[in-house]
């Protein structure tokens, strides 16, 4: 399975021959979940609430590269790699006071 990214131990990944709607596989440790692109969302599998947050996050961020890759994928051709998701990429939870840096989130997401 190619990888595309990983991001704070979570693996994402496209299989070659896989099934339409267009998705993508995130794992990590012995969690597996697959996610539509577009739209965005769970299709099937569990990941623990932290890491669910990531995935979606890094999802809303890089979606029309997750599509290119789709497309590329079922064309033959080589996967790209794609960004990481970056602390400061990370979006706090509301209500979260503008000054604030959601040091205690950014935390509490990575444990």
């Amino acid at each position: 399975m190619p990888e595309l990214c990983r991001f704070f131990g979570i693996v994402i990944a496209m299989y070659y021959d896989d099934h339409a709607p267009p998705h993508f596989h995130a794992i990590y440790g012995s969690e597996r979940a697959e996610f539509c692109i577009d739209p965005l969302g769970l299709l099937k599998g569990r990941l623990s609430p932290r890491a669910l947050a990531l995935v979606t996050e890094w999802t809303a961020l890089h979606q029309e590269e997750l599509l290119e890759a789709w497309n590329r994928r079922a064309a033959g051709q080589q996967l790209p790699r794609i960004e990481p998701l970056r602390i400061g990429e990370l979006q706090c939870p509301n209500p979260v006071p503008p000054s604030s840096i959601c040091v205690y989130w950014m935390a509490t997401a990575l444990n």
